[in-house]
């Protein structure tokens, strides 16, 4: 049976990989592709709204992989309501319509090109016989799917985080590898990952960072409860973009320096790229949004995934924050990490215990590798909190730990962890998770609910 359906998945994939050939033949847009281990989909989100008065833009909001990134070109992406055989069935007739038009109904697509692994259909290899961007963007590179990538080392090599991140930039940094004389690659100038892809870069090259001799550099970042502030220079001038209302920490910049320099290529000046993104910056659900929570609370939801690197960021920005009640962090685990999963959730044991006040800690590689630090550390025991699972750990925090000012910090992976039931039950208006909270439809509350009633949370 599983292989019958993994034939069925590839002739899936080919039928929507010929569609997608067909329909950017029709349009012939301008293709943006970015990659990156984290800010891909804040990058799409930023960059569609600098873009779209100077652009008819189609962007593949909430669908990046090797099926969801062939519906999103075709404008189906909202088509599919579950991933069961027939919701699939019924996405399908939508597919010769979609592909067959002839009406240009956009000029510029941005296209968000995620990978799960090192080999087709999860590669970046695989996306690029689905679409090949004159505009490659990469990002980063992160302790992300690591678990994957680490199986094509010897085992001896499976948690050397070195080998595991230039495997996964080497893969990641095909999409502006692969670009033609013609075309623009924007690349992340401070990562010693990608520097030997530089080498091997055919296009024309413009590098954004905080190094000395990048094309966008960013010199300054400041954040208080009022907002974010960044500073970059660009061809000798000096540029400030204030974002209120934002909690940001400064690896953000690197995602904002690459939406500035994507609408540069583009024709967008730097002072326009600004001047909108101040009137209209707004973060894709559970991606570090601010929340106004229960009793005057202040939420920072980032429950949409967690990794390393972007947890320490978070954790060390929520420790510059200056506020008047107490800091709590509610944590679920970083999956994927594979033989690093142990040394990574320890590490961040001491993060905490410098920082917060409370930690509610969520999933067993917390409980297995994180709880024991912190107890060694000295960390109040009765300020832990350990579960199993999300299940009803919002009202836990509202009835027993939660008090006027505090802030409280949501970070976790999303598979099986669900932590946006947490943010939805501390939300001052309960009413607007719809709009404000990751994971919201229908199909997702119907997993969270199956899984919830398959694993009650005892803690």
């Amino acid at each position: 049976m599983r292989k019958i359906k993994e034939f069925l998945y590839l002739i899936l994939l080919s039928i929507l990989k010929a569609a997608v050939r067909k329909k950017i033949k029709t349009v012939q847009p301008q293709i943006v592709g970015v990659s990156g281990s984290v800010g891909k989909t804040s990058f799409i989100h930023l960059l569609h709204e600098v873009v779209q008065a100077d652009f008819a833009t189609r962007t593949t909001f909430q669908a990046n992989s090797e099926a969801g990134l062939p519906l999103g070109i075709l404008g189906l992406r909202e088509k599919l309501k579950g991933f069961d055989f027939l919701s699939w069935l019924k996405v399908l007739c939508f597919v010769p319509a979609a592909a067959f038009s002839r009406a240009k109904d956009f000029n510029l697509l941005i296209a968000e090109m995620g990978i799960d692994g090192p080999r087709e259909p999860k590669n970046m290899s695989y996306l690029l016989k689905i679409v090949k961007p004159q505009i490659g963007v990469l990002l980063n590179v992160e302790l992300v799917h690591t678990e994957q990538f680490s199986q094509v080392l010897p085992p001896a090599e499976r948690d050397r985080k070195d080998r595991i991140l230039a495997l996964i930039a080497a893969e990641k940094g095909k999409i502006v590898t692969s670009l033609s004389p013609r075309a623009v690659a924007i690349v992340n100038g401070d990562s010693s990952y990608f520097k030997p892809l530089i080498a091997k870069i055919k296009a024309q090259l413009l590098t954004f960072g905080s190094a000395g001799n990048v094309d966008f550099r960013l010199t300054g970042h400041s954040c208080d409860l009022k907002g974010t502030v960044f500073e970059f220079i660009h061809q000798s001038a000096k540029y400030t973009l204030h974002l209120k209302n934002q909690h940001l920490f400064p690896a953000y910049g690197e995602t904002i320096a690459a939406v500035v320099a994507t609408a540069w290529t583009l024709g967008i000046p730097v002072n326009t790229s600004i001047d909108r993104l101040e009137k209209m910056f707004h973060l894709p659900p559970g991606r570090f949004s601010t929340l106004a929570g229960k009793k005057n609370s202040t939420i920072l939801d980032s429950s949409y995934n967690s990794s390393p690197k972007a947890l320490q960021a978070a954790i060390q920005l929520v420790g510059r924050l200056k506020v008047k009640g107490a800091k709590i962090a509610v944590l679920g685990d970083m999956r994927e990490l594979g033989d690093l999963a142990c040394r990574e959730h320890q590490k961040i044991a001491t993060l905490i215990q410098d920082h917060f006040e409370w930690a509610i800690l969520i999933g067993p590689l917390l409980k297995q590798y994180t709880y024991p630090e912190l107890i060694q550390l000295g960390f109040p025991q009765d300020k832990i909190l350990v579960f199993k699972t999300a299940e009803g750990v919002g009202e836990v925090i509202l009835t027993q730990i939660l008090k006027n000012q505090d802030l409280v910090l949501v970070k976790g992976s999303q598979n099986t962890l669900y932590l946006e039931t947490v943010v939805k039950s501390l939300l001052h208006k309960p009413e607007g998770a719809q709009d404000n909270l990751c994971r919201q439809t229908d199909d997702w509350e119907k997993l969270r609910q199956r899984f919830f009633k398959a694993h009650p949370n005892n803690r």
